[in-house]
């Protein structure tokens, strides 16, 4: 494993690059009142969809869905969202701080102390997940970079770690504090 980053990790601020890279709008969760909103390259802002229960997390799949998932201990789900903005409740009842996903459009979820997967089969995501990987602390984000490397961002004690590459997962020790 390959400690990439020590101190504060800015959680929204991780995952929005990630939707912005995707949507090349900028996407922004108010957990607070539901809303997320998307904001054009001119710094134009409208509000992309409503009602949702403590959003916290965002990623763009590869047809341009938003997944969303909201606040653990919220009693939420993941949500996806279509471009024209219509809500499915993908996956009832799994809170998820973090999300992302690969090249090949398979979803990876933050769940508890481990981290899920569901498969894409042609453009259909399963609707059951597998765990990928387990004994996870305090795990808040995850983003794949081009490469096929998976990083999960810490809550405590604040860092970014890379835990699987293209080829291989790398083993997993409990982070220490700094």
């Amino acid at each position: 494993m390959q400690c990439l980053f020590n101190g504060f990790v800015g959680v929204s601020a991780f995952l929005l690059i990630t939707a912005a890279a995707q949507a090349q709008n900028l996407f922004e969760v108010d957990t607070g009142s539901g809303n997320i909103y998307e904001f054009t390259p001119g710094g134009v802002r409208s509000t992309f969809t409503s009602g949702l229960n403590y959003p916290f997390c965002l990623s763009f799949n590869n047809e341009g869905n938003l997944f969303v998932g909201e606040e653990p201990n919220a009693g939420g789900s993941i949500i996806e969202i279509t471009p024209g903005g219509v809500q499915s409740n993908f996956a009832p009842g799994l809170e998820s701080p973090g999300l992302a996903f690969n090249s090949a459009g398979d979803l990876f979820v933050v769940g508890g102390d481990s981290v899920y997967e569901f498969t894409n089969n042609a453009g259909t995501l399963s609707s059951n997940a597998v765990t990928f990987a387990s004994g996870l602390d305090d795990v808040v984000s995850l983003a794949f970079n081009s490469a096929g490397n998976l990083f999960v961002g810490y809550y405590r004690p604040n860092r970014v770690l890379l835990i699987y590459t293209a080829d291989r997962m790398l083993p997993i020790p409990k982070p220490s504090a700094v």
